[in-house]
């Protein structure tokens, strides 16, 4: 009797773990409509804002939250891994990826930076972009940052023959 109850218990369990049904099963609430949002104005403010500093605040932020969210997704379940591979990834409900937004974020300052003649921060921001994963959907965001490096690195080359030649015909 006792075996069957086990049995009967087992197999509802493994019901609404497939159905996803209880939450403390499989954590959804990683990003809630509410720190969405919140991110979502962040995001907004980089986009919009003239000061880099401003920029660079907005960055840490957005990025903060985007390590945390793949913590939260990552943490260890109670469930042993043959039963964790079975249940799949709940569909996001978000409009916009964090990690979008955060890479638009980076690279948008790191453009202002260029053209505020701030090279080594460019660089730096640049570089963010480049160290995240170079998969879709960022393709686009590491192809922009490795336009502003070259960018960079044709107006340094620029320069340094401008100089020669003003070296050349002082002289």
């Amino acid at each position: 009797m006792r075996l069957r109850l086990f049995q009967v218990c087992l197999v509802m369990l493994v019901t609404l773990v497939g159905c996803q049904r209880l939450q403390f099963l499989t954590d959804t609430s990683v990003l809630s409509d509410e720190s969405f949002s919140r991110l979502w104005r962040i995001y907004s403010h980089c986009r919009s804002s003239l000061e880099l500093d401003e920029m660079r605040e907005d960055l840490q932020h957005l990025s903060r939250a985007l390590r945390y969210m793949s913590e939260a997704k990552n943490k260890p379940s109670f469930l042993s891994e043959s039963v964790q591979h079975l249940i799949e990834e709940p569909p996001s409900r978000l409009s916009a990826d964090p990690g979008s937004m955060t890479m638009a974020c980076a690279l948008r300052a790191g453009q202002a930076a260029q053209a505020e003649g701030r090279t080594q921060l460019a660089v730096e921001l640049f570089g963010f972009v480049l160290s995240k994963d170079r998969e879709a959907p960022y393709t686009y965001y590491v192809a922009q940052a490795k336009s502003g490096l070259a960018e960079m690195q044709n107006d340094r080359l620029a320069i340094e023959r401008a100089e020669q030649v003003i070296r050349v015909s002082t002289h």
